[in-house]
């Protein structure tokens, strides 16, 4: 059996596990389905919207696939600092402006740079969508998506470093015969923080470990202070009495050593706390091993 070979690209690694992608596409298509339901309703036709698997890439790479002039939202996110980016084909922006001010929606290619009403219309259709985004995204983290503009030139946009590695998502929308597209633009860091939420691992999984953890945690150990050994025949040993003194290697400076559940783990210093005799952890011998 022959295996599968696969393009590795050393200057640009991986950086989403496998069920961190499943995990994102579970999460848009949410958003698709909240989406097709909003358009389907706004445009009086049946609208189904298609995810694909992000695909991991640099932002310079993005951007240079849109000719002018295109459709580009500009997406803050609080609390991060970074920005988002949403795309729009050009012609699914004209079809939604012509369906939402009472046209038929009929398909027309325009070459130019969207007029000032209509670019209040594309702001409106596009806070909707962001709305569903952060949404889709409140079951991993909270996260405030908010449209901060629309651009129509890709060189002009200076919103994410060129070299940045970006994650992006498209979108296919089929509207009867017709098929649109858009797309999201996700900064890496953006998400990097909450790589952990992205898991399709279940929730009781989790929480059998957060309980096994807590049960660990309450089990009891002896603690035993000892403050040094030697050795005795049994002859001595039967001899011992009360005020006999035995005399130990270990010297006073040395410590005593902790022993936690009959194996030696710190070095400790003896004396009185509170009343009561007690010790001073000083050195922990498991790190001394290890080192």
């Amino acid at each position: 059996m022959e295996k599968e070979i696969y393009d590795y690209d050393f200057r640009n690694p991986p950086r989403l596990t496998k069920d961190n992608l499943i995990s994102l596409k579970t999460i848009y298509e949410g958003f698709s389905k909240k989406t097709g339901a909003w358009l389907s309703n706004r445009s009086g036709e049946e609208v189904t919207i298609e995810t694909e698997d992000s695909l991991q890439t640099d932002y310079s790479s993005f951007i240079a696939k849109y000719p002018y002039p295109t459709i580009l939202g500009l997406i803050s996110q609080a609390p991060l600092t970074s920005l988002s980016i949403i795309w729009l084909k050009p012609s699914l922006a004209f079809y939604l402006i012509d369906k939402f001010l009472g046209g038929k929606g009929e398909s027309i290619e325009i070459d130019r740079e969207i007029t000032s009403v209509e670019r209040e219309i594309l702001k409106k259709v596009l806070d909707e969508l962001i709305s569903f985004l952060k949404q889709a995204w409140a079951r991993v983290c909270e996260i405030d998506f908010k449209l901060e503009d629309i651009a129509t030139n890709p060189l002009s946009l200076k919103a994410i470093s060129p070299n940045e590695i970006i994650l992006k998502t498209g979108f296919k929308i089929k509207i009867k015969e017709r098929e649109e597209n858009f797309s999201l633009c996700l900064p890496f860091i953006s998400i990097e923080p909450y790589l952990d939420r992205l898991t399709t691992k279940p929730k009781e999984e989790k929480k059998t470990k957060e309980m096994t953890s807590t049960t660990i945690g309450l089990i009891s150990l002896s603690v035993v202070a000892l403050l040094g050994k030697t050795k005795l025949t049994i002859k001595e040993v039967l001899n011992l009495s009360c005020g006999d003194v035995l005399k130990l290697p270990t010297r006073v400076s040395d410590g005593v050593v902790l022993c936690v559940g009959g194996k030696e783990r710190f070095i400790a210093t003896p004396g009185i706390s509170g009343g009561n005799m007690a010790v001073q952890i000083k050195k922990v011998l498991k790190e001394e091993k290890n080192e």
